[in-house]
């Protein structure tokens, strides 16, 4: 038995109602095994970090404004780590999850956030479309470069399109719906590097049943630790290896066989239930969170723990004796 320190408010968000076995929350951080706490920035200082304490950095942006923002992404146009140059490399003496971008870090975990809206309610999609589907805005040089192929593609399996709308935030009433209904019409989306190292569409791709194109985002995060084959489930490019026509021919490849098609969406649909289907949709990935924790604890802190988010500690705390 494990035993986590936090305060209401974090295990509420985190955690919700999930329950396990092997874990057990109390509520002093002198009684527990792990204190998990969320920590401003500005307010991080390693000496009085707990030798069991576990962070959670927020506000990592503070003191850049949007226009300095912008001019940072132009200037990092063929990167794909922007947060860790904009604030000096701190002293990190603990284990740290952030959603921003430190690659390369040590201690600090790269994890993404929940959903933004809606919930993590499966919806029906168990058809074969023959469609392929991508929308946003243009945030980062991974998307412009992708839109830019796809206005030279003549192929009506794609559609792809630039997003004026704001689908998760300050939206228009009908707006997130409509992008839902096109999720569930789909049989592939595509998933593109953003500002963070994580997208917001990833929850929405999955619960609508569609099989996940990663370029350039959430790459790195650990999925071989709980899929025997990763290539059942989703598709995984990099922009700084794979050429886009590359990417392009290997998705009309998968489009153009039905029935594997259908079997990856069937496994996405079971993913998608086993892990997500739950009522913390406010932090959609918990589990993957808490399975962290427990690993990095029964390594004793140790810093040679990798820094990939998904650890196999999450097969155990669903009771799964083997890797999906």
């Amino acid at each position: 038995m494990i035993t986590i320190s936090m305060d209401e408010r974090t295990k509420r968000r985190f955690w919700c109602d999930s329950f396990f076995d092997q874990i057990k929350f109390v509520n002093k951080p002198d009684d527990a095994d792990i204190f998990f706490t969320t920590v401003p920035w500005t307010q991080y200082n390693s000496s009085h970090i707990r030798p069991n304490q576990i962070s959670y950095l927020t506000s990592v942006r503070l003191g850049m404004n949007s226009t300095q923002r912008k001019d940072l992404r132009k200037f990092l146009r063929s990167g794909f780590c922007i947060d860790n140059k904009i604030l000096p490399r701190p002293d990190f003496k603990n284990f740290c999850f952030s959603s921003n971008d430190f690659c390369g870090i040590p201690y600090v975990i790269p994890v993404p956030e929940g959903p933004n809206i809606g919930d993590n309610k499966t919806i029906e999609n168990n058809t074969f479309n023959n469609k392929v589907f991508w929308c946003g805005n243009l945030t980062h040089s991974t998307r412009i470069d992708f839109l830019s192929f796809y206005k030279t593609i003549d192929d009506e399996r794609f559609d792809v399109s630039q997003f004026t709308e704001r689908v998760y935030q300050g939206f228009k009433p009908g707006v997130y719906e409509k992008f839902l209904d096109n999720l569930s019409s789909s049989d592939i989306v595509y998933l593109l590097r953003g500002d963070r190292p994580w997208i917001n569409t990833f929850f929405d791709v999955i619960r609508t049943g569609c099989i996940p194109v990663m370029i350039s985002s959430m790459n790195d995060y650990g999925w071989d630790n709980i899929f025997t084959n990763i290539n059942d489930y989703m598709l995984m490019f990099d922009l700084r290896y794979h050429s886009m026509d590359y990417i392009h021919q290997q998705v009309v490849s998968l489009l153009e066989n039905k029935e594997r098609v259908m079997y990856m969406k069937n496994n996405i649909l079971k993913f998608h239930n086993m892990f997500f289907k739950h009522n913390c949709s406010s932090y959609g990935f918990s589990e993957f969170f808490l399975a962290k924790c427990v690993e990095i604890f029964k390594q004793d802190f140790n810093i040679s723990i990798d820094d990939k988010f998904i650890s196999p500690e999450v097969l155990k705390l669903k009771g799964l004796s083997n890797k999906l």
